[in-house]
């Protein structure tokens, strides 16, 4: 029975019942959430004594800023957008016009005291209930197919090249330049739009700033105590055996050469010589750092531990965390640089470095002197978005996410509906009756049998879910279910699927995938295998098969949306459109 509970919790979460709202309900429900007359009261205000927001008003009042306007009213990318939100009853030349007479019509005050952009820009935000705009966005991207339609229309490749043609003006260029001035993240802000809609980093040439990538590093360099650091290290050196076998051994230059050799090393270098830091100075002061080393000891100690601890003790980390915060808010480069040692290619160069036998040879060793290497990892893999590292050790696992999921549903209310409609409704049971029919034996063994099911069950049981026994119960669960009355082939789905959709806690659930999706490793990896181009070609092959056509239509004759599911699906994965059936 609890297979039956499982499968119709599924069918509730995914398959959203019909919707009665529009587009035009969906922006009123977000614009509902934004205390619109707050937001004109502020404005005003800072029109009147704030001098950036009185400089921008008066150049959106000139000619300039009407030739932009202009040239984005002409361009093919604005057009069909335009047309398709008038088709969705947007009156967007109203909109337009009144946003129009409001810059026009706004009355501009004198600038007086010390309010800037920024100013504005932080009062700004708190009026405006982030988290629950970015709370019904999400709920929207499941259930408004208008407003997944949007979502599509505005990162499309249409939209893309309007966006990328408006950066590439003069004006625009010369406005942004004077934005960053005033303390706007312009960069930070694009980067942040690009990445939302899929449109990898936005042209470089855009950003305009006085400072450099050495300038956020040597930031960084300035909160450190390096001349007490520089004591620690020195009276180790006279006395701590172990730290000294640590320091000798990197002198050896093997390793160091076998690493610099590889050509994501040599980009990485490359891309931090651009970017204004003298790599190879700082390489060569190193190395003669290490050549320069003196012990005073005669025999090897046990541990590092002692060294680290004192060095760690004096450390600023708060400092050292909130600068890190900072530049990641403000500082283009820093953004670029987080961009590109968080890359796969460069997640790729450290598993293969970590490969190498001296390597693991090393850090065996390191943790023999009581270097937390495995935690450390795992810190680092965590910061970069990589998951969790091989080898790491971790209290959690998959299998206690997935149960974390389903700790949030009320199986017993479930388990309830579908005993019910078990018993009374005849389409629910015609659904039971297929399951357990030859029909679906065979196509179970159709689809268990493709090597990409064979490896994704494989990584299932490495990841600590018990795949064969989890199979062996849903059959048992399956053949068991006793209904209580004749199928109907023509009947809906409807009514079960709306009664779990309304006890299900949708929001809880969405907020618990995001927390796995920002903190969880095993979870991202497995995000990772779902989302990937080799799970998406095993879909798409399944979805062919003529028995997964016919159910997909007997299941939407049925009531079931299977393909605006499918949509929020492949959109979640990163898969694009899925074909019509």
């Amino acid at each position: 029975m609890k297979f039956i509970v499982i499968l119709a919790t599924c069918l509730g979460l995914s398959f959203a019942g019909p919707q009665p709202f529009s587009l035009v309900d969906d922006i009123d429900d977000f614009l509902n959430l934004i205390d619109l007359d707050q937001i004109d009261a502020l404005l005003k205000d800072n029109l009147q004594d704030n001098g950036d927001i009185i400089e921008i008003a008066t150049y959106m009042k000139g000619d300039e800023w009407a030739g932009l306007v202009a040239y984005v009213r002409d361009h093919p990318g604005w057009i069909k957008l335009k047309d398709w939100l008038i088709s969705k009853d947007i009156a967007v030349d109203d909109i337009i016009s009144e946003v129009h007479d409001y810059i026009q019509n706004a009355e501009l005050g004198t600038a007086s005291g010390d309010r800037d952009v920024n100013t504005f820009l932080t009062d700004l935000e708190a009026l405006i209930p982030v988290d629950d705009l970015l709370s019904l966005a999400v709920t929207k991207l499941i259930s408004s197919p208008d407003f997944q339609d949007l979502f599509n229309r505005v990162k499309s490749e249409d939209t893309h090249k309007l966006v990328d043609d408006v950066l590439s003006l003069d004006e625009v260029k010369a406005d942004i330049a004077r934005l960053t001035e005033m303390g706007v993240d312009v960069q930070g802000i694009l980067e942040t739009v690009y990445g939302l809609l899929e449109w990898g980093a936005p042209p470089k040439d855009v950003k305009k700033s006085g400072r450099t990538l050495d300038d956020d590093l040597q930031e960084f360099i300035d909160l450190l105590p390096l001349e007490d650091i520089e004591t620690i290290v020195n009276d180790h050196l006279q006395t701590d055996a172990a730290f000294f076998a640590a320091v000798l051994y990197l002198r050896w230059t093997e390793l160091v050469d076998t690493i610099s050799a590889k050509p994501a090393v040599q980009k990485l270098i490359q891309y931090l010589n651009d970017a204004g830091l003298p790599v190879d100075d700082i390489l060569a002061w190193i190395d003669n750092l290490m050549k320069d080393s003196v012990c005073g000891c005669l025999t090897e100690a046990a541990s590092l531990r002692p060294l680290l601890d004192e060095v760690e003790a004096i450390l600023p980390r708060d400092d050292l965390l909130r600068l890190v915060i900072d530049k990641f808010q403000n500082s283009p480069d820093f953004q670029a640089l987080y961009v590109e040692v968080s890359s796969e290619e460069a997640h790729i160069l450290v598993d293969e470095v970590r490969a190498l036998d001296e390597v693991q040879r090393l850090a065996q060793r390191l943790v023999d002197m009581g270097v937390m290497v495995e935690e450390a990892l795992a810190v680092v893999y965590e910061f970069l978005g990589w998951g969790q590292p091989k080898n790491s050790k971790s209290g959690r696992s998959l299998l206690d996410d997935l149960l974390d999921f389903l700790a949030l549903i009320p199986i017993e209310d479930v388990e309830a509906i579908v005993t019910d409609h078990l018993q009374t409704d005849g389409a629910f049971v015609a659904v039971v009756v297929y399951l357990q029919g030859p029909e679906w034996a065979e196509l179970v063994d159709t689809v268990g049998s493709k090597p990409a099911v064979q490896e994704f069950i494989q990584y299932l049981n490495d990841a600590g879910l018990p795949v064969d026994g989890i199979l062996a119960w849903i059959d048992d669960l399956i053949k068991n279910a006793v209904p209580g009355t004749d199928p109907d082939e023509e009947g809906s789905l409807r009514p079960i699927l709306d009664e779990i959709e309304g006890i299900l806690p949708l929001a809880d659930m969405l907020a618990l995938l995001n927390d796995k999706l920002q903190n969880s490793p095993d979870f991202q990896n497995f995000y990772v295998e779902i989302s990937s181009e080799e799970a998406h070609t095993l879909v798409e092959e399944v979805r062919a098969l003529d028995e997964v056509q016919r159910l997909a239509q007997r299941l939407m004759d049925m009531g079931v949306k299977v393909e605006e599911t499918l949509a929020v699906v492949y959109e979640f994965l990163g898969w694009g459109e899925p074909k019509k059936f």
